[in-house]
């Protein structure tokens, strides 16, 4: 379900990556708006369970709260450097002289394709995680 839902995640952040002044809502913005809140979901709760999973009873609270934490804190984290990104982008394409609906457009399409990309490489991580995760050690190896 994690990999599934950032897959999707990423799908819908490439689609609205994809901006540009004149995109009509109906199509681009609202297919990605849609798509990439469903795949959200789906990684979040995948993700939860995952970190989880094996988790003993008795530190069941303690690996909730961190869980909890870092789903508060990493998206904060994100969006600030995010806004930098887009910030930076827009800066420059003003620059080049670019409208300013133009260069604010382009800063937000860059953000998105680069929230895009770490969805991708995090769904990329997922699938080794969790297949690691899965193996159960060999005979000669130590159990950790």
């Amino acid at each position: 379900m994690t990999v599934i839902g950032l897959v999707v995640a990423a799908a819908g952040l490439l689609q609205l990556s994809r901006i540009g002044v004149h995109t009509e809502y109906g199509g681009l913005l609202l297919g990605g708006l849609i798509v990439f809140p469903v795949g959200q979901g789906l990684a979040l709760a995948g993700s939860t369970l995952a970190a989880l999973d094996g988790v003993s009873d008795t530190d069941s609270g303690l690996a909730s709260g961190v869980v909890s934490s870092a789903a508060q804190t990493g998206p904060a984290v994100v969006l600030a450097l995010l806004i930098a990104i887009a910030g930076a982008r827009t800066a420059q394409m003003r620059n080049s002289g670019a409208s300013p609906a133009a260069a604010t457009t382009g800063g937000y399409a860059l953000a998105f394709g680069v929230t895009a990309a770490v969805f991708a490489a995090a769904a990329a991580l997922a699938v080794v995680a969790l297949r690691t995760r899965g193996r159960k050690p060999s005979p000669g190896q130590a159990e950790s």
